[in-house]
């Protein structure tokens, strides 16, 4: 139950030593309390580690994780039990100048409350991880006002629900992986990089700019989704049935643009008729994968073929169906044209000039 007000705390200060600051509390009446006016650093070309467990540490300006301005930093963050984190302004994990020594990390779990009333920004290195149960989801109800990954920032949510107040962006090289979970995006969601869902639904518009879209499983985007062109959607298909391939719901408006790639089990033995509902779009339906018109050939194996239809399922949707590849029912003109000739020439001789 004892309270700590600090007006900035620095966790593993440079030259390359290590700290730790754990914070917990028992008491009925009240929990243990660190207080930060000014701002939180973990880890600065040191090894660092803030841990919250049954604690409460309250950042009254911007907390880095990792610190951006030196090397040989790490920094971590970790929520746990019934530990609270708020912090008034922004969130900073990673190193924002291209440097590869740099990590930090903000891991909350089952019970945690976490809070950033502005932005959280991940850069090199950075990840913030969000993990609950799977009999019992861990539920973020406003992670923050937004959240921006740069350079191989990551975010990984597991069994778990998160919400981000305003606009959203993964930037190239940005990473997001959703595992059974579900991330709302209020203010809408841009995604340069990669974005991978197994199991997983996201809330609100959804826009796929230059990035890809990876579906494992039956994954779902509870808005409207738009591809455009440099983007590009990523599903596996091993059987006809619908646990053996990935499917994606969309439940608003569908634009679609970009290129669609299929990755087909080599276990799988396909059959005339065979058909894959990849995407279910409960609103209207636009455009079409890049260069992949209605009944286009998106894929081969032997004599099968794979055409694309936007009027499968219900009669908006995306399908995939396969075909045998048609047997030719003569030879070609330029086939038959040739034997001519040869035959022509064999009767009366070359003419050509060989002096």
């Amino acid at each position: 139950g004892g309270r700590v007000v600090a007006v900035g705390l620095v966790v593993a200060p440079a030259g390359g030593r290590d700290g730790v600051v754990p914070v917990g509390g028992l008491g009925v009446a009240g929990q243990t309390r660190l207080r930060i006016v000014s701002d939180l650093s973990v880890g600065v070309a040191g090894r660092g580690l803030l841990h919250v467990a049954a604690g409460e540490v309250i950042v009254e300006r911007s907390a880095f994780i990792g610190a951006n301005d030196f090397s040989s930093s790490f920094g971590s963050l970790r929520i746990e039990g019934q530990g609270r984190l708020n912090i008034s302004e922004s969130l900073l994990i990673g190193a924002d100048r291209g440097r590869s020594d740099v990590n930090g990390v903000l891991t909350a779990s089952q019970n945690s409350v976490v809070t950033i009333d502005e932005d959280v920004q991940l850069f090199r290195f950075g990840r913030v991880e969000l993990h609950g149960d799977e009999s019992a989801p861990a539920v973020y109800p406003i992670l923050s006002a937004g959240m921006a990954l740069r350079n191989n920032g990551e975010l990984a949510v597991s069994y778990a629900s998160a919400t981000l107040a305003g606009p959203s962006i993964n930037e190239r090289f940005g990473q997001t992986f959703a595992d059974n979970a579900r991330l709302s995006f209020a203010g809408g969601l841009l995604n340069e990089g990669a974005i991978h869902l197994l199991d997983a639904s996201l809330m609100g518009d959804v826009r796929n700019g230059s990035g890809s879209l990876h579906i494992t499983g039956e994954s779902r985007v509870e808005g409207s989704l738009r591809f455009e062109i440099d983007g590009a959607l990523h599903l596996n298909l091993m059987g006809p049935d619908p646990t053996q391939f990935d499917a994606l719901e969309v439940l608003g408006e569908l634009e679609l643009g970009g290129r669609l790639r299929l990755n087909i089990d080599d276990a799988y033995a396909p059959a005339p008729g065979d058909e894959f509902v990849i995407v279910e779009a409960s609103g209207a339906t636009s455009g079409t994968f890049d260069r992949r018109e209605e009944g286009a050939v998106v894929a081969r194996i032997g004599d099968m073929r794979f055409a694309i239809s936007y009027q499968g399922g219900d009669g908006n949707d995306v399908a995939v169906v396969a075909s045998a590849v048609p047997e030719p029912a003569s030879l070609p003109l330029t086939v038959v044209l040739l034997a001519l000739f040869c035959a022509r020439t064999a009767r009366h001789g070359s003419r050509i000039d060989r002096r």
